[in-house]
């Protein structure tokens, strides 16, 4: 499903995704290290979301419902995560919320992805952040 394109692996790459933690706002970007988060113990993070499945703008509402269904899976699951944003730096798509999922192994959070037909999901490490395409 991930269409391998150098300019959609580019707009990966040229977003922050910011997500708010112990009160400030806080930028992920790939290829970057990650600032201190609240790790729990956890080894490492995902940045999920299930608006615009397959970089398809969808209305807002649609958005919205897809959203809830994430938030609902990761409740079910008993996950802990956080919420977040992705703003491009263009400003010409715009801002997708999502979470940042904690304490769940590489394999899951791509299953994760692909239930919501996502393209790819950010591995946030305690070292780099990195973008994992979902083929």
């Amino acid at each position: 499903m991930f269409p391998a394109t150098a300019r959609l692996g580019a707009a990966y790459r040229a977003t922050a995704y910011v997500v708010r933690c112990q009160g400030r706002e806080v930028a992920l970007r790939v290829g970057r290290a990650p600032p201190p988060l609240p790790w729990g113990g956890c080894r490492q993070a995902w940045v999920v979301t299930a608006c615009n499945p397959g970089s398809r703008l969808r209305s807002p509402a649609a958005n919205r419902l897809a959203a809830r269904r994430l938030a609902w899976a990761l409740r079910r699951r008993g996950l802990r995560s956080v919420p977040s944003v992705a703003r491009g730096d263009a400003g010409d798509w715009p801002p997708e919320p999502g979470l940042l999922v904690f304490g769940i192994p590489r394999r899951s959070a791509a299953a994760l992805g692909r239930a919501m037909r996502q393209n790819a999901v950010v591995e946030v490490g305690r070292r780099a952040v990195v973008l994992v395409p979902l083929a």
